[in-house]
């Protein structure tokens, strides 16, 4: 369970950071598309934007990577995140209810607690993505 552990919660982790920090500059840049007999004059391309706020819901099982992994890209998009740890991982609940704060701002990452009515109440709020 210990190397289960340090492979698919630190080391995948720390794998996906590397990516998003290598790579992240590329994601950035305008992607140029072909131009039609319309467009032929003007400068064609797609802007990448952030979609704005996010909810991650995450599961028991691998709560650190499932977790991390989509937050560092939400937050490499410029996006806001509403965090909901699984409430079965109750030590890695609290470690997050208590520690992210701590680094992320809550009033762009918001973490909520709780069970099936929390998670059912935040589902029934409007979000982006």
């Amino acid at each position: 369970a210990h190397y289960e552990a340090t492979l698919f919660e630190i080391a995948m982790t720390r794998g996906e950071i590397k990516a998003i920090m290598d790579n992240f500059s590329s994601y950035m840049k305008p992607q140029h598309v072909s131009k039609t007999l319309a467009t032929m004059t003007d400068t064609a391309y797609i802007q990448a934007q952030p979609y704005g706020v996010v909810t991650l819901i995450c599961p028991w099982n691998y709560p650190v990577a499932l977790l991390f992994q989509p937050l560092i890209g939400a937050i490499a998009a410029g996006n806001c995140v509403v965090i909901k740890p699984s409430e079965v991982s109750t030590a890695c609940e609290a470690l997050f209810r208590d520690v992210l704060p701590k680094y992320l701002p809550s009033d762009c990452f918001p973490i909520v607690c709780g069970g099936v009515p929390e998670t059912s109440a935040l589902l029934r709020q409007r979000v982006d993505y």
